[in-house]
């Protein structure tokens, strides 16, 4: 009995739209990313082989080693959209990892974090990288940046700066493009 609820709040959560997400609880959130993972199709899942039920516990224990190696194990059972902005970040993030993207792009990550929250996104972007994870990161926030070992400043489509945090913050071209001074 309880192999067949698992197995129904990982399909259950196979198929939410984006804006159904923050209406999952955090574990289907991250169950959500591991799909592509399986072997069995949408038949045998239905019929429940052999098969589908092994790629159906495997997600479910990746869901549950994400949760831990995101911090998120308290709050794994709780509707994700009544999760503090900081642990929606990271259970954004657990989702995407989980599966496993060889290159992870990430659009100004750090928007509506507190700087706590932020200190903690950068944790999990550096342990990311060093897991052999590709960050693509677009970011106005100066501290999160700081996680890249290079980085490349656009003003209108044209790179005009690259190089470490320390380079970008004196070049004078970006110091007007983006501080006006």
């Amino acid at each position: 009995m309880v192999f067949v609820s698992i197995r129904f709040t990982i399909h259950h959560s196979l198929f939410h739209l984006p804006h159904q997400l923050p209406y999952c609880r955090g574990k289907q959130r991250k169950d959500s990313g591991s799909h592509k993972q399986t072997r069995s199709g949408v038949v045998a899942n239905l019929i429940g082989t052999p098969v589908s039920r092994r790629d159906l516990r495997n997600a479910y224990d990746e869901a549950e080693a994400s949760c831990e190696s995101f911090g998120l194990m308290a709050v794994r059972d709780r509707l994700a959209g009544k999760l503090p902005s900081g642990q929606q970040r990271l259970v954004e993030l657990a989702r995407a990892a989980i599966g496993k993207p060889r290159l992870l792009c990430l659009d100004e990550p750090s928007s509506g974090l507190n700087n706590e929250e932020v200190g903690q996104l950068m944790q999990t972007l550096r342990r990311l990288n060093a897991q052999g994870m590709t960050i693509l990161l677009v970011s106005h926030d100066m501290a999160l940046v700081d996680v890249a070992p290079v980085i490349h400043v656009l003003c209108f489509g044209e790179i005009i700066a690259s190089g470490a945090l320390n380079h970008i913050q004196a070049d004078t071209r970006v110091r007007e493009a983006y501080l006006g001074v």
